[in-house]
């Protein structure tokens, strides 16, 4: 039985170079039995399983005239096929800064029985840089990828030192979020009112919303994720509520990422 089991979830024509490179920082994590599940929906399978045992994959067929998917549906496909005692649900385009990483959430759940983490703090490398850092990540290996990259602000990483000029808006609700946007992103923003409601694409929160680390049993015991929902979002503050209700829902520590 694996200690964790990382789950992605990934629909239709998902960029699997960015999959690749997410799950190659969790093969890299020390001290630690781990499984990955990788649940996949669409037209056909995309994802092709790196050549180590750990890492499994599901597919489920989805035509590709349907205009909504069912994240919950995905999701709970990879939570009923895991066997760690723990599991870490993660985007396929989040990248483990830390190897130490999984081995420290498992420390902290280990001594709390009734614990779960939620919203892990994120640094983003811009779209335009991720060619780059995939290239150098298929010729010279994560730890020296990694080792170029520059953070010139507390919410971005990149291989330059300076970044453009960003407009950071910080806003209380139940907690403190902060969200963050290029100052040329802003200001066409401001200038174009047809992306009024489409905040989204514009402004970025400097949390990963997704990421959650609970006990399979906690998580098998609130039902799974949702299955109500149609594209991504809601389906992570749901699950979030339910454990929230059986147990303690903490932040990652804002130290770990």
């Amino acid at each position: 039985m694996a200690e964790i089991t990382v789950i992605y979830s990934i629909y239709g024509s998902f960029d699997k170079c960015r999959l690749e490179a997410s799950i190659g920082s969790v093969l890299a994590q020390k001290d630690v039995d781990l499984e990955i599940i990788v649940a996949e929906q669409g037209s056909y399978p995309r994802h092709r399983v790196p050549n180590d045992k750990r890492v499994k994959h599901h597919f489920e067929k989805f035509h590709p005239t349907d205009n909504n998917f069912n994240p919950g549906a995905i999701r709970n496909m990879a939570g009923a096929r895991a066997s760690g005692e723990f599991i870490y649900t993660n985007d396929a385009d989040i990248v483990f800064l830390d190897k130490n990483y999984l081995r420290n959430i498992i420390e902290l759940l280990d001594c709390n029985e009734d614990l779960s983490l939620y919203r892990p703090l994120m640094l983003r490398l811009s779209l335009n840089e991720f060619k780059q850092f995939f290239d150098s990540f298929k010729d010279e290996g994560l730890n020296a990828t990694l080792g170029k990259l520059k953070q010139p602000n507390d919410y971005f990483l990149s291989f330059h030192p300076s970044f453009p000029e960003l407009k950071v808006v910080v806003k209380q609700a139940k907690y403190e979020k902060t969200f963050v946007a290029t100052q040329e992103d802003f200001q066409r923003y401001l200038s174009d009112h047809s992306l009024k409601g489409s905040e989204p694409t514009i402004f970025y929160e400097n949390l990963h919303c997704g990421g959650i680390a609970t006990r399979l049993d906690l998580f098998r015991q609130v039902g799974g994720y949702c299955e109500q929902f149609e594209n991504w979002g809601c389906e992570d503050s749901d699950l979030q509520w339910k454990l929230s209700k059986i147990g303690k829902l903490d932040f990652f520590p804002k130290d770990k990422r």
